[in-house]
């Protein structure tokens, strides 16, 4: 079932057809619009909350554990990352508190949290990765989404969305909820994909960041600014450091298709291959990935 939507920031009905894109995993086509009146991208024919699990398959990438189907080399890169997403957080956060992450898979970013003195909690809306937090990495992780979070009395002092907001049907209301879940001096730290990122040039229409019909919406730093003066936040820092061969080789793969097992084959060369290209474009804010950090007002 499709549903129709409009703007989530403005609520406006008016827009402009931005682009056309089919799945990668039903072969659907589905479209994204830019809202006139403040910029917003979203996805015009979604799918409605009943149907929107069959267009996530078995292996998606955020519901496959670290080293489970990764070599060497692979986790050490997942585990490099989520350490720098966590020195990021400290940095602005100091002493470890109670951390809640939303969407949290199958809570690898948990365990290093956990690992680096944090307490931690999870919430997921898939079953099979929410089971897998639990039971495999023995995580405090509840199934469901965010709304089933309104009115929990616990106060957190970091909220982390990794790469998920782009999936929510209401990123507004989740944004004010999260505003309530949070203590006084809390912090929202999430990421999203870089619409001024080079890889979204480089492979135009290819390009991960689209992903219909999984993302319902793509943000500029103007949509993001917007919604933190919907919700009461504010900007503290928004930073590209992450994102580095992981989403390239789904690009390419997005782009190539049928060359899909030489691209994976040639996992070892591409971190070589990028490293220059990669530390570029997070130095002029053209990461594939923008990673913001943000307070209460």
């Amino acid at each position: 079932m499709i549903e129709i939507t409009h703007c989530d920031l403005c609520g406006s009905s008016e827009y402009s057809p931005f682009l056309r894109r089919i799945d990668r995993v039903s072969g659907q086509e589905f479209l994204l619009v830019q809202c006139r009146a403040c910029g917003l991208i979203y996805l015009r024919n979604r799918p409605s909350p009943e149907t929107i699990a069959s267009f996530y398959p078995e292996d998606y990438e955020c519901f496959t554990r670290a080293g489970e189907t990764s070599s060497g080399l692979q986790s050490w890169h997942q585990r490099r990352a989520m350490n720098m997403r966590l020195d990021f957080i400290e940095k602005y956060a100091g002493n470890p508190g109670i951390l809640l992450d939303i969407g949290c898979g199958t809570g690898d970013f948990l365990v290093s949290a956990r690992n680096r003195g944090w307490q931690v909690k999870g919430i997921e809306l898939v079953e099979r990765a929410a089971q897998i937090a639990r039971e495999v990495n023995g995580l405090d992780v509840l199934t469901g989404s965010i709304e089933n979070l309104a009115g929990h009395p616990e106060r957190y002092r970091v909220i982390t969305l990794w790469d998920v907001l782009e999936h929510l049907p209401s990123p507004r209301s989740a944004f004010q909820l999260i505003h309530e879940l949070l203590q006084e001096d809390g912090l929202l730290v999430f990421s999203i994909p870089n619409l001024t990122s080079f890889d979204r040039y480089l492979f135009s229409a290819s390009w991960i960041g689209w992903d219909v019909p999984r993302h319902f919406f793509l943000f500029n730093k103007e949509n993001i600014q917007q919604l933190c003066e919907l919700s009461g936040f504010k900007i503290i820092e928004d930073k590209t450091f992450i994102g580095g061969k992981g989403t390239f080789q789904l690009s390419l793969i997005q782009r190539f298709p049928s060359q899909k097992k030489i691209v994976l084959a040639a996992d070892p060369f591409l971190s070589m291959l990028l490293y220059p290209y990669r530390q570029i474009s997070y130095a002029l804010h053209r990461g594939p990935i923008s990673v913001y950090v943000l307070t209460k007002r």
